[in-house]
């Protein structure tokens, strides 16, 4: 796939870009969805980037749930990005999620120099809200 013309037909195409924005809904839970959705709209590559996570998170995490949230950065208000949450079990998360994460964004990231997004999605743990509750 020619992922910069993607790109640039998701910028030249607002309609084009909601579709793919709202199908993202049906593998990730979005939080604060107009945050998100005006980040992801100023970096369109997002939406490439995000869906081509999702075979590497299936993979990895195949009981996993998958959110994304928009995040400043406190000590800098122009510093900020989008956070995918990989919501896991207990024992997941205690047993290598963080290896499992740096490897999943080693093996994206000469997709991520490509559409320059080095820092513009982090991925972060999570513990899923019934692992929460059990504790």
């Amino acid at each position: 796939m020619d992922y910069l013309n993607y790109v640039k037909q998701l910028e030249d195409d607002d309609n084009l870009f909601d579709k793919k924005f709202n199908e993202l809904q049906s593998y990730y839970e979005i939080k604060s969805e107009n945050e998100v959705y005006n980040f992801i709209s100023a970096h369109r590559g997002l939406i490439v980037l995000l869906n081509e996570l999702k075979p590497y998170l299936s993979q990895n995490f195949p009981n996993g749930e998958f959110s994304l949230r928009y995040s400043i950065d406190p000590e800098f208000d122009s510093l900020s990005n989008i956070i995918l949450n990989v919501k896991v079990d207990r024992y997941t998360f205690d047993n290598g999620i963080m290896k499992s994460l740096r490897n999943i964004f080693f093996e994206l990231r000469p997709l991520r120099k490509e559409l320059d997004l080095l820092v513009e999605l982090m991925l972060m743990p999570a513990l899923l809200d019934s692992e929460k509750l059990n504790k």
